[in-house]
């Protein structure tokens, strides 16, 4: 993708944080561009609940933030 010369290169909502981090940690080694990042809380369990809270995908996406792995975040 380098000779598009792209503004930002990023991975979508295919995973939750927990798995999705070692590809943005990569992502932000070796791209030349910004980093994006939109990970999910996963799909509902049996009880029509996510397992992953608000606050603790909060606390991970701060960790990748201020590791320096994106530059834009959503989800």
């Amino acid at each position: 993708m380098r000779h598009a010369e792209a503004l930002t290169f990023g991975l979508n909502c295919a995973l939750g944080p927990d798995e999705l981090r070692q590809y943005v940690q990569e992502l932000s080694r070796i791209a030349e561009c910004y980093v994006t990042a939109h990970p999910n809380a996963g799909l509902p369990n049996a009880f029509g609940e996510y397992d992953l809270d608000a606050d603790t995908m909060a606390k991970q996406i701060r960790e990748w933030a201020q590791a320096g792995f994106l530059n834009i975040v959503g989800g």
